[in-house]
């Protein structure tokens, strides 16, 4: 029985040490900039990203997430052919926290592996980076709301044919996070 007793304490210490270190949040944008390039550089139109993230808070000033995010923008002067993005991705996010204020700005980075298809053309995988800074507002210790800029660029370009594309993102995103 003191077992068990001791198990159940240690247990629920392991729980408490754990509260407020991970987070969900989802969010989603306006892109307004970006380009394929397969040869011939081609714009791309606005269109609207999303992204869903799991995280965790490694101390107060980084964390570390997963995330799955959707783009889609259609090619300009392509008669309505679409660049369409599904992206994993591991980002790193160092966070700087202003004493007394609600607000926290933060910066990171991520490496992303995705699915890249440009109009008709079979889908391909590449790998990409993307860059990101913003703030977000703490409504109570649970929910936060915020908004960043990203950029992605592929490194290892999508090969469609016989053809290499790479591929740049600019967005602007909204997001909602919640702390447990």
């Amino acid at each position: 029985m003191k077992n068990i007793v001791m198990g159940l304490l240690v247990s629920l210490m392991s729980v408490s040490a754990f509260a407020n270190m991970g987070y969900v949040k989802g969010g989603l944008g306006l892109s307004f900039g970006g380009e394929i390039d397969g040869g011939t550089s081609q714009d791309l139109k606005s269109g609207m990203p999303f992204f869903a993230a799991f995280g965790y808070n490694m101390g107060s000033m980084f964390s570390i997430e997963g995330e799955i995010s959707k783009r889609s923008n259609e090619i300009k002067d392509s008669g309505g052919a679409d660049a369409d993005v599904l992206a994993l991705a591991v980002n790193g996010v160092f966070n700087y926290a202003v004493d007394g204020l609600p607000v926290l700005p933060y910066f990171g980075g991520g490496l992303s592996f995705g699915s890249y298809e440009f109009g008709n053309a079979d889908s391909e995988m590449g790998v990409a980076l993307q860059f990101f800074g913003g703030a977000s507002y703490a409504i109570n210790e649970q929910f936060s709301v915020g908004g960043d800029l990203r950029y992605m660029l592929t490194v290892v370009d999508p090969e469609i044919g016989s053809t290499e594309f790479s591929y740049s993102h600019l967005g602007v995103l909204a997001h909602v996070k919640y702390n447990f």
